[in-house]
């Protein structure tokens, strides 16, 4: 999901994933984990995960860049060895606020590690069955400047021979939507007046990356290969775009420069008269791909 906000909402939950026990495998959830098992992105990774010889057991897995979905997600799977989330926040919480330190519990084989991607000796000389990477590489410029290619490189690193890397990404809408349709106009239009403000502001913001951009990078490396891929329409609503406005005027009033300032919070004020007219919008577009490493490599 992309955390502006955030702006876009995920595939919805099932009807099985909403309804969720309250313990998986004999193990009581953690209370942010109750309803959080899952949505569409998540079950077809673990659909893959099983039909590539991952049905009994992950293994060592890793969340590389945890949000609090992602986590619950994979503290309901309960096919893990061990699971290892990682957030760049100090106080162990990620980008939405939802504290992690408190996940583990007494579970001995759960641990957050709080670090940087960014930081050479971060994770170093670990190595995983499973890695996770949900909307990670679109949030990387947050926390390391243009360092999207050589986290992914990292992750594909830190996966044992015959690993899997699961990635989810959200498509950038500029290579998708097309401005002379009205309501993709809009949708554009909010994205980048929130781009702008923060880079105005002097804060980082995000930068998706798209599919193919991914296959690139793994089509560099002949000890990988692409598994399984799947795009997932998105849905937006009113609801979805007023969260990006609210995050375009956090950082439009961090703009220093008054009459630039005032002229971005009188577009917003614009923006937001246009959103209320807004219908729902069904063109832009998640993805996810599954890659694995070759067994004959350590």
């Amino acid at each position: 999901r992309k955390r502006k906000g955030p702006s876009l909402e995920r595939p919805a939950e099932s009807g099985a994933a909403a309804a969720a026990s309250r313990a998986v495998g004999g193990r009581e959830m953690p209370t942010q984990c109750q309803k959080r098992s899952g949505d569409e992105i998540f079950s077809w990774l673990a659909t893959t995960l099983a039909s590539n010889g991952r049905e009994a057991s992950w293994g060592d897995v890793l969340d590389a860049g945890a949000g609090l979905n992602s986590v619950c997600w994979l503290m309901h799977q309960k096919n893990h060895d061990t699971l290892t989330v990682v957030t760049a926040r100090p106080e162990g919480a990620d980008s939405y606020g939802d504290v992690l330190k408190s996940i583990p519990g007494d579970d001995p084989d759960v641990e957050i590690a709080l670090g940087n991607w960014r930081e050479e000796d971060f994770m170093k000389d670990r190595g995983f069955d499973v890695v996770v990477s949900d909307y990670l590489l679109g949030a990387t410029e947050l926390h390391w400047k243009y360092g999207a290619e050589s986290l992914l490189e990292r992750l594909l690193n830190a996966l044992k021979p015959g690993g899997f890397l699961c990635v989810a990404g959200l498509e950038p809408y500029e290579t998708i939507l097309d401005r002379t349709n009205a309501r993709d106009r809009l949708v554009l239009d909010v994205e980048a007046i929130g781009d702008s403000a923060a880079i105005l502001a002097g804060r980082s913001t995000y930068r998706e990356l798209p599919e193919e951009w991914v296959r690139r990078q793994v089509e560099r490396r002949p000890d990988f290969r692409v598994v399984a891929a799947r795009r997932f329409p998105m849905r937006l609503t009113a609801k979805s775009l007023r969260r990006q406005i609210a995050y375009a005027s956090e950082m439009a009033a961090k703009i220093e420069d008054q009459d630039l300032r005032v002229a971005y919070v009188k577009r917003i004020k614009d923006l937001e008269l246009e959103v209320e007219r807004f219908e729902v919008h069904n063109r832009a577009r998640n993805y996810a791909i599954v890659l694995q490493r070759g067994s004959g490599h350590s």
